[in-house]
């Protein structure tokens, strides 16, 4: 009905970002840049578990965290936010006019697909905004980390290139990560460990 939003929500998915964030962790890693690699992985899974999380409360505990137009945080536009939004960061490196231009097109990006949830009806603006803002605080926080770190000694084109090709045999498939997290949602495990729920 949407193709355009489609095709743009596609690169938000968990299909695309997930083997996004681990190519970059083993591009990192294969540099020997253990630290920025840690921090990498901390920011790619704090954002995750940030989301699920939340998810699982709203999904677990909807009418004690009742509010209105928030019931499923938006996933996409949080993993976006932090994994493009710090390849931005790693393939600018130290200059600055590199940085300020992938930097201005990830955010584009990230805004565009964030967008696409709310014309899909997959979420509302303020599902959106959440995911948006769980993603832009991590970015915030690995953007600190990355700060004292020298750049990836891998060339930034080979970078980027590699990034392109994952994102262009990903883009498409869809991982059931929704369902996975409703369906943990409504575990009595999970729910005992959230006996607030009632």
């Amino acid at each position: 009905m949407h193709p355009l939003a489609n095709f743009i929500t596609d690169f938000g998915d968990s299909a695309v970002t997930v083997p996004l964030a681990g190519l970059t962790a083993l591009a990192l890693a294969a540099g020997r840049q253990w630290r920025l690699a840690l921090a990498w992985c901390l920011a790619v899974g704090a954002t995750a578990a940030a989301i699920a999380g939340l998810k699982i409360a709203l999904d677990a505990c909807a009418w004690r965290f009742a509010v209105p137009g928030l019931h499923n945080p938006s996933g996409h536009a949080a993993m976006s936010a932090m994994v493009y939004g710090g390849l931005a960061l790693l393939v600018g490196g130290r200059r600055r006019w590199l940085r300020l231009a992938l930097g201005l097109g990830a955010a584009a990006a990230v805004a565009a697909i964030a967008a696409s949830r709310i014309v899909l009806h997959a979420h509302s603006p303020l599902e959106a905004g959440v995911g948006l803002a769980i993603g832009a605080a991590v970015w915030t926080g690995f953007r600190t980390a990355a700060a004292g770190e020298r750049p990836p000694p891998t060339p930034a084109h080979w970078l980027a290139a590699a990034a392109v090709l994952v994102i262009a045999l990903a883009h498409g498939a869809r991982w059931h990560t929704e369902q996975a997290i409703h369906a943990l949602a409504g575990l009595a495990l999970v729910r005992l460990l959230l006996p607030w729920c009632g």
